[in-house]
């Protein structure tokens, strides 16, 4: 792992310029749409005003990935917002929030522990502080709120670039 890596043989600048493109294409599309979080849309549908620049081709392009993502999920048989701009407003609120879970784990036996928090490593569960309790033990467990934006962001970086780049 180098010292610009968040992972192996990955740079993390790269990682956050693909990151970051993403999630500012769709910020723009939602104030392009009208879609500030304070307010219902401003037009109805679910295509942004027709591309009259070079920056507003590259929008439209993220709104079709946007709308191919939202397509997916939806197919998926995930219940989602029948409409793909309420969607994308509530998926972006969801980057970088975190769900917590407390494990109380009344057995000192080792391997009944490391059984339980195995399972839930397997779930993305990661424990942060653990407390000793008078009947065992108590663990704080946390895992990255589930956002399709911010994942499709990051399989970016690990799929092969056309022309072999």
């Amino acid at each position: 792992m180098n010292a610009e890596s968040g992972t192996v043989g990955m740079p993390l600048k790269k990682i956050k310029s693909d990151t970051v493109g993403l999630v500012a294409g769709t910020v723009i599309l939602l104030l392009a749409c009208g879609c500030t979080g304070k307010d219902e849309p401003k037009r109805s549908g679910d295509t942004p005003p027709a591309p009259a620049t070079a920056a507003s081709q590259d929008e439209s392009g993220y709104w079709d990935k946007v709308k191919e993502i939202y397509g997916n999920v939806k197919a998926s048989g995930e219940r989602v917002p029948d409409d793909v701009v309420q969607w994308t407003k509530e998926d972006f609120k969801k980057i970088g929030t975190w769900q917590y879970r407390i494990l109380e784990v009344k057995s000192d036996a080792a391997e009944d522990i490391e059984k339980q928090l195995n399972e839930l490593g397997a779930e993305r569960w990661e424990c942060f502080w653990i407390e000793q309790t008078a009947g065992g033990k108590r663990f704080f467990l946390k895992k990255a709120g589930k956002s399709y934006l911010q994942s499709a962001s990051r399989m970016v970086n690990i799929l092969p670039k056309p022309g072999g780049e």
